[in-house]
């Protein structure tokens, strides 16, 4: 797994590549605190992420939980068909703004 963290003016942006497994959540978790520490929204490119374990779900719907009660959102652009799918069956669709392209995901910040 490969990550990033990037500091806009009005967002931060994590990308992250590979799976979001429980081999790396420590790791991914120490990165969404940091960017929900900015008191800034959060937009996350998922664009080449291949695997997301429920733990991994699970820090995306905690995030997204924690941004909400402080005012911010949690947004994800780039599923993939099968991420997608996943996020339908587990019904994260309906907790976590979900956008297409970095665009469409700042539209929904």
């Amino acid at each position: 797994m490969k990550y990033s963290m990037d500091v806009m003016e009005t967002y931060s942006l994590i990308r992250i590549e590979g799976s979001i497994s429980d081999d790396f959540l420590r790791e991914i978790r120490n990165v969404f605190e940091d960017a929900q520490s900015k008191d800034l929204p959060v937009v996350v490119d998922i664009r080449d992420v291949s695997f997301i374990s429920s733990s991994g779900l699970g820090l995306l719907f905690n995030s997204n939980s924690r941004l909400k009660s402080k005012g911010r959102r949690l947004v994800v652009f780039g599923a993939r068909d099968e991420i997608r799918r996943l996020f339908a069956v587990t019904r994260i669709e309906s907790h976590i703004a979900l956008g297409e392209t970095l665009e469409d995901a700042l539209g929904k910040i």
